[in-house]
C-alpha cells in the first residue's frame, strides 16, 4: 500500500499551521498590536510548547513550538485508525452491544483512505494548535503564576509533561495545571467546531442563508466533526504515552487523565453539534448525534487501549462505563470545578480575545469553559 513520505507530512503540517498562524495574526493579534510566532523543532518527540511571558500590561508576544515528530505521528495514527475501523474493530461488536448504539455494528461510511487520513491529520494538528492558543490567549502562564506559585517569566507550557509522571508539583499546583489544561481543551474544541462549520458553509458554490443549507452539507459537517473527534482522541492518547488509564481520585502531575479529557471534549462537541445542526436541513436528534460520535470515539479508544497499553484489569469495562462515571472521577472533579469557579471570572477578564463569537463583542464567550448544573449534579461528588 502506497504511503505518504515523512517529508511530505512535514510540508503539509507547516502549510496548515502557517496558514492558521497568518489568519490569527491578521484577524486578532494585529488589532491589539501583538504577535503570534510559530517555530518547528526537529527533536524526535511528540510534543508542542506554548510560551507567553504573562505581561498583561503590554501587547501579547506569544510563541508556539511544534515538533515535526508530532505531525508525523498524527498522520501515521490516522492511517492506523483507518485500517482498524475498516476491519478489525468489527471483532468487538458483540462486546459493545450493551452500549445501545442503535445499529450495534461499527460501520463507518467514510470516503476513501487518503481522504480520511488527510482530514484526520488536518484535524489533529489544528486541534493541537487550538489547544496551545487556548493556553496563550487565556494567559495560563500568568494564571499558574498567580494561583500556583510558578514564575510566569520562566514558564513554558509543555505538552510532553502529560507523559512525564515524575514531574514534581504540589497538590494545589496540580489542580491549577489540570484546570488550565481542561480550559485550553475547551477553547480548542469550540474554535475547531466553528472552523469545521465555516469550511462546510463556504464550500458551497452559492452560499445560502444558514437556515437553508442543504442536507448534503449537513452530513458533510457531521462526518468532518466525527473525524475531528477521532483525531482529538488519538492526540490525547499520544500525549499520555504508556501511563495507566485508570483515573486518579485527585489531580496529580501536570495533565488530566486522557480519557477524561476526551469524554469532557465529547460532551462539549455533542452540545455544539446540537447547536449548529439548526443551520442545516436535517433532523438529527441530540441522542442520534451522541450515538454517532460516541460510536466512533469508542472505536478509537479500543484501538489505543488494546494496542498501546500494558494489560490492565477492566480496561474494556472502563471504556464501556466511561471514565466520567468512575467513582474516582467524581472525587477528582470536585476540586477542579471549585478552582475554576474561583478563577474563571478573572481568566475571562484578562483573556486577550475571543476565538468564537456570535453577535456583538459583548456576547457569550463560547471558548470559556463552564460546568452547568446538570453536569455538577450528575458527575461530581457532593459529599
Amino acid at each position: 500500500m502506497q504511503t505518504t513520505e515523512d517529508g511530505e507530512i512535514y510540508s503539509r503540517a507547516m502549510d496548515i499551521i502557517g496558514s492558521i498562524t497568518s489568519d490569527f495574526n491578521s484577524a486578532y493579534y494585529e488589532e491589539i498590536l501583538g504577535e503570534l510566532e510559530v517555530k518547528w523543532s526537529e527533536d524526535r518527540k511528540f510534543n508542542a510548547r506554548a510560551f507567553s511571558n504573562g505581561d498583561l500590561n503590554n501587547p501579547p508576544q506569544h510563541n508556539i513550538l511544534f515538533f515535526y515528530e508530532t505531525a508525523r505521528r498524527i498522520y501515521r495514527d490516522g492511517e492506523a485508525l483507518y485500517e482498524f475501523i475498516s476491519g478489525p474493530v468489527k471483532e468487538y461488536e458483540n462486546t459493545f452491544r450493551s452500549l445501545n448504539f442503535g445499529d450495534a455494528s461499527f460501520n463507518f461510511e467514510f470516503h476513501e483512505r487518503e481522504h480520511f487520513v488527510n482530514n484526520f491529520f488536518a484535524a489533529g494538528i489544528t486541534y493541537l494548535f487550538g489547544h496551545e492558543i487556548g493556553h496563550l490567549i487565556q494567559e495560563h502562564t500568568h494564571i499558574r503564576s498567580q494561583f500556583g506559585g510558578a514564575n510566569a517569566a520562566d514558564l513554558a507550557i509543555d505538552e510532553s509533561d502529560a507523559s512525564n509522571s515524575n514531574q514534581e508539583l504540589t497538590q494545589d499546583q496540580s489542580v491549577i495545571w489540570h484546570v488550565t489544561e481542561l480550559a485550553a481543551d475547551h477553547e480548542a474544541v469550540s474554535w475547531c467546531l466553528s472552523e469545521i462549520f465555516r469550511h462546510v458553509v463556504i464550500s458551497q458554490e452559492n452560499p445560502k442563508e444558514l437556515d437553508l443549507i442543504d442536507e448534503e452539507h449537513g452530513r458533510l459537517f457531521m462526518e468532518n466533526s466525527l473525524i475531528f473527534a477521532l483525531a482529538m482522541t488519538c492526540v490525547h492518547f499520544r500525549f499520555n504515552g504508556i501511563k495507566a488509564i485508570t483515573p486518579a481520585e485527585t489531580p496529580v502531575g501536570s495533565h488530566p487523565h486522557p480519557m477524561l479529557r476526551i469524554e469532557l471534549n465529547i460532551f462539549q462537541l455533542i452540545g455544539g453539534l446540537d447547536f449548529y445542526k439548526r443551520a442545516f436541513k436535517m433532523n438529527f436528534s441530540k441522542k442520534e448525534i451522541s450515538l454517532y460520535i460516541n460510536k466512533g470515539v469508542t472505536a478509537a479508544n479500543i484501538l489505543w487501549v488494546n494496542d498501546y497499553f500494558e494489560p490492565e484489569r477492566n480496561k474494556v469495562e472502563l471504556i464501556v462505563g466511561g471514565v466520567i462515571n468512575h467513582n474516582n472521577t467524581k472525587k477528582y472533579l470536585k476540586p477542579i470545578i471549585s478552582k475554576w469557579d474561583q478563577i474563571s471570572d478573572y481568566v475571562e477578564s484578562i483573556k486577550r480575545f475571543k476565538t468564537v463569537e456570535f453577535g456583538d463583542k459583548n456576547s457569550q464567550d463560547f471558548g470559556m469553559m463552564f460546568f452547568d448544573e446538570h453536569f455538577r449534579n450528575t458527575f461530581v461528588e457532593n459529599k
